[in-house]
């Protein structure tokens, strides 16, 4: 429930201007996130529940696995869109 939250409420100030997928990045997790660092997901309940809800939606995705302070990185530096399974961290304010 927590994460269908946070996905629809990201969502909502994201524009697709260049007609690319959302690009939604997460440190593997087993067995919540699995696949390889670089790589996209293969599997876990939070990728298949994420899946669930853009597939849903209709919008375009690719949820791939990086280094935790990597997805971060990705995301202040606009590399990446949303930060899937994300905890609360100093970085940002919740």
């Amino acid at each position: 429930m927590a994460l269908i939250f946070l996905l629809s409420f990201s969502s909502v100030g994201y524009t697709n201007n260049e007609n690319r997928p959302l690009l939604i990045v997460v440190d593997p997790w087993p067995p919540y996130v699995i696949g390889d660092e670089g790589e996209l997901a293969t599997g876990g309940i939070f990728v298949e529940k994420a899946k669930e809800v853009f597939d849903q939606i209709g919008m375009p995705y690719e949820i791939r696995l990086f280094p935790w302070k990597r997805c971060l990185q990705m995301i202040q530096d606009g590399q990446a869109d949303f930060i899937l399974a994300n905890g609360k961290t100093t970085i940002f304010r919740w």
